[in-house]
């Protein structure tokens, strides 16, 4: 496609646009110029913005051609920084015509996006009403092409950017004939990453059916059938193709069934200018994609979808975190065993041990975090031994857990309302037994057991001896089986037998002794049983003790 002007309009201004998030330095440029532009010498006028509008930074002069791509060095490189530049093509011959070529990419469907953040955005006439994308490259000062093929000599690696295109090329493929489109994966993408989906620019579709093949180097291919509607052929995926890292050469293949089919190319033509030209370099995917037999600057018109590869991390403990050591990068559903979390599993063996687990006193790692109990804030803190009164809600503290076990709460925990035992008389539950303002009476023993009193009252307010109730005594006088002092012996006043040819020794008489063993039939050790020999709850002993103490001129029950 091309735009005419004839000798009166004086020039032609082609703007250029630097999008990229670093600034940029132009050394060259190359402008496609039709069959009737006017040979000779030409005028190049530099501007770029500034804070006061159009800067003149510079001009040269160049000889151009019709009907091919002119090269024009910069005196010095044009430096526009994230801004906009525009050359402004002067003739110096009155008389000679002015034809620019359009680029095809963005002027004529979406499937040819430039890949470039720097680019010839516009190139108008003065009073000829023209505007259009320009087939205009650049040539940066400076920087390197990463993708220019390896045997390009090192003049010839200067990074490229602009459109490129300058002729349409539709290509008719006969039918159960074949067209073949390869590709570098490489400029698409900075990672890794899965084709989901194709669109294929149709020119005209006679075919009933096209079948397609992608492929790649160490790839299984995926075949199928696209669906074609109004000049677009389409297809989803089965599942995503791996198309993996950057730098994966791959193809696609079209072969149409029952009648011919046009795939749209483009091309920066009117000649091959070699794999290594700067213009080559700045189609499509590089000079390392390409249309096969349609020349080196030559491309199909496809485009393509593409979702992030899914790394997968081995999972062994099942407990859903991974355990980046073993890693396997995929497009489809994730092998058994592995997991997508990220997670840096501590324990891969342990399923309570993981990122995210809860940490707990225990001596080791729970969370993965690289501390340990108290050390970790994360630590879980549970609830104290006493959970009454004043201690309610109180939890332990980091520091009480000490080699992997808690210590008991004490002070810290409960707090200045905390005592051991109750002594304040504050309407609280001061040492968390349940018991408001109530303290433990002296004995505990026996009888006296759960004895309790007020403390809001005098020690001395008999309330103790109430509350040990009716079977205490000060001094133990009854026989009943009972601690009735609360000394923690039972019956310690009552008189007991003794062995059979023993002496005695205590208060008891030899007669009375005597007069015991024959009333028991058995020998006996009269005086108090040693604490804890009693009580055993043998019926034949207590009833003969009993009998001992109460029950003089009667015989006991037999054994």
């Amino acid at each position: 496609m091309g735009g005419g002007l004839d000798a009166g309009s004086r020039s032609i201004t082609y703007q250029v646009t630097n999008t990229a998030p670093a600034p940029a330095s132009i050394a060259r440029i190359f402008v496609c110029n039709g069959a009737s532009f006017g040979a000779g010498a030409w005028t190049i006028e530099t501007e770029r913005t500034g804070n006061a509008g159009w800067v003149a930074v510079g001009s040269a002069t160049a000889t151009l051609a019709a009907n091919t791509w002119n090269a024009v060095e910069m005196g010095s490189p044009v430096d526009f920084g994230n801004g906009v530049v525009r050359f402004r093509f002067v003739p110096l011959a009155v008389d000679s015509d002015i034809e620019f070529v359009n680029a095809l990419g963005e002027v004529t469907d979406d499937l040819w996006i430039a890949e470039h953040h720097i680019q010839a955005s516009s190139v108008s006439i003065p009073d000829g009403g023209l505007s259009a994308v320009a087939a205009l490259v650049v040539v940066l000062d400076g920087q390197t092409d990463p993708f220019a093929p390896a045997d390009c000599a090192a003049n010839e690696r200067s990074a490229v950017a602009g459109n490129a295109y300058s002729e349409a090329a539709d290509v008719v493929i006969h039918d159960g004939q074949s067209a073949t489109e390869r590709f570098d994966f490489q400029p698409w993408t900075t990672g890794s990453e899965c084709i989901s989906a194709l669109s294929v620019d149709l020119a005209e579709v006679k075919a009933s059916s096209i079948d397609f093949e992608l492929g790649g180097a160490g790839l299984d291919s995926v075949v199928g059938t696209l669906a074609v509607s109004g000049g677009l052929g389409t297809v989803t995926l089965p599942s995503p193709f791996p198309a993996g890292d950057a730098g994966r050469a791959l193809f696609l293949t079209l072969v149409p069934h029952g009648g011919d089919a046009t795939w749209r190319a483009a091309r920066a033509q009117p000649t091959d200018l070699g794999r290594c030209h700067p213009v080559s370099r700045a189609t499509w995917g590089g000079s390392a994609s390409f249309a096969e037999g349609q020349g080196s600057g030559a491309d199909f018109g496809f485009a393509v979808s593409t979702v992030e590869m899914v790394t997968a991390y081995i999972d062994r403990d099942g407990d859903g975190y991974g355990d980046d050591s073993t890693t396997l990068r995929t497009c489809g559903g994730l092998p058994v065993g592995y997991v997508t979390v990220q997670s840096r599993d501590c324990d891969d063996a342990d399923p309570l041990r993981h990122p995210g687990a809860r940490e707990t006193c225990n001596g080791i790692d729970d969370d993965c975090d690289g501390l340990v109990d108290a050390d970790d804030p994360d630590l879980l803190r549970p609830n104290c031994e006493r959970s009454l009164g004043v201690c309610a809600g109180s939890l332990r503290l980091p520091q009480s857990c000490r080699d992997g076990r808690w210590q008991a709460c004490g002070p810290a925990e409960y707090g200045a309302t905390h005592e051991p035992a109750e002594s304040i008389c504050d309407g609280l539950d001061n040492d968390c037994d349940g018991k408001v303002d109530v303290a433990a009476c002296p004995l505990q023993e026996g009888v006296c057991s759960g004895a309790w009193r007020s403390i809001c009252k005098a020690a001395e307010s008999g309330e103790c001896e109430a509350a040990y109730g009716a079977f205490y005594e000060s001094v133990e006088k009854s026989c009943d089986g009972l601690d009735n002092d609360c000394d923690g012996q039972v019956d310690e006043a009552c008189p007991e037998p003794r062995s059979c040819g023993c002496t005695s020794t205590n208060a008891h008489s030899l007669f009375e002794v005597a007069v015991l063993a024959a009333l028991l039939g058995r020998c006996a050790r009269p005086g108090r049983l040693p604490r804890g020999s009693r009580g055993s709850g043998h019926p034949a002993e207590e009833g003969t003790r009993r009998f001992a103490r109460r029950g003089r001129g009667r015989q006991p029950p037999a054994p």
